[in-house]
C-alpha cells in the first residue's frame, strides 16, 4: 500500500509538471519576448522535443526581426533607404512584428523615395562616365607628346613621338649610362602597349596618361612623367636622335 501511495504521488507530480510546461510552452509561444522564451529552454530542458524545436525556431524569427528592424532605425532619417529596408523587410519577414509599419511607409515614402533613386542612378552613371574619360588615355601619340618619364634624376627614360608609321625613337639613362632604342606602335591606336628591342632583350612599354612601366628581363619599372615645354621637347629630341644616328652608325663601321 506504501508503494502505491508512493507511485500515485509520482505520477501526480509528474502530471503537475507535464501540465505546468504545457502552460509555459503555450505562453512563451505566443510571447514575442526572447529572454522568456530563453527562460523556457533552459527550464525545461528534457521538454518533448516538438516543443523545444518549436521555441528555438520562434527564438530565431524574433533575432531576425530585431535584427532589421534595429537596422531600418538606423537608416529611418533617409527617406531612399528607409523605403528600400521596408521593402525588404515585407519581402523576408510577411508575419514580422513590424509588418504594419512597414507597410505604411511603403506606401507613405513612394514616390518621393522612387525620384531619389532616380537622382542616385542618375549621379552613379554621370560618376561612371567621368570615371570612362579619366581611363581614356588617348592615343599613343597623345601620351607621349612632351615628355619624359622619370623614376629618379638619375634614371629615366625618354620617347618621341611615333611617326605615321608607327615608329619611335627612346633613350633609357640609368645613372651616367645612357641607351638609345627604337620602338615601333601604331600612332592613333588606343593600345596601352609597345615593343621594343634593347640590348638584344625584348622589352614592353606600356604607356599611360601621366606614367609608363617598362617591363623585361623579369622585373618591372614604374616612371613617372614629367612634363617638358616645347623647346625642351625638341632639343632633347633632336639630341636623342643624333646619339641614334652616330650609335646605328658605329654599330654598322
Amino acid at each position: 500500500m506504501k508503494h502505491f501511495l508512493l507511485g500515485a504521488a509520482m505520477l501526480m507530480t509528474l502530471a503537475a509538471c507535464t501540465n505546468k510546461e504545457q502552460s509555459d510552452y503555450e505562453k512563451v509561444m505566443e510571447s514575442t519576448d526572447m529572454m522568456l522564451l530563453r527562460t523556457y529552454l533552459e527550464s525545461y530542458k528534457d521538454a518533448p522535443i516538438e516543443h523545444t524545436s518549436a521555441v528555438k525556431q520562434r527564438l530565431a524569427d524574433l533575432e531576425v526581426d530585431s535584427t532589421f528592424y534595429a537596422e531600418f532605425l538606423s537608416v529611418r532619417d533617409d527617406v531612399a533607404d528607409r523605403y528600400s529596408m521596408a521593402q525588404h523587410y515585407v519581402e523576408d519577414l510577411p508575419n514580422g512584428l513590424h509588418i504594419d509599419e512597414m507597410k505604411a511607409i511603403i506606401a507613405k515614402d513612394s514616390a518621393e523615395a522612387e525620384k531619389i533613386f532616380a537622382e542616385r542612378e542618375a549621379a552613379l552613371a554621370a560618376q561612371i562616365k567621368a570615371q570612362e574619360a579619366e581611363t581614356n588615355f588617348g592615343t599613343i601619340r597623345e601620351r607621349i607628346r612632351n615628355a619624359i618619364f622619370v623614376r629618379n634624376k638619375y634614371d629615366m627614360v625618354f620617347l618621341t613621338v611615333p611617326d605615321d608609321e608607327g615608329k619611335g625613337y627612346g633613350m633609357e639613362a640609368g645613372g651616367l649610362e645612357s641607351s638609345s632604342f627604337s620602338y615601333t606602335a601604331k600612332p592613333e591606336s588606343n593600345e596601352l602597349i609597345a615593343n621594343f628591342t634593347h640590348s638584344d632583350q625584348l622589352f614592353t612599354i606600356s604607356v599611360f596618361r601621366d606614367c609608363i612601366y617598362i617591363s623585361g628581363m623579369g622585373k618591372d619599372i614604374y616612371y613617372q612623367k614629367n612634363p617638358l615645354s616645347e623647346s625642351d621637347y625638341k632639343d632633347t629630341e633632336k639630341k636623342l636622335k643624333e646619339q641614334i644616328k652616330k650609335g646605328k652608325k658605329d654599330h654598322k663601321d
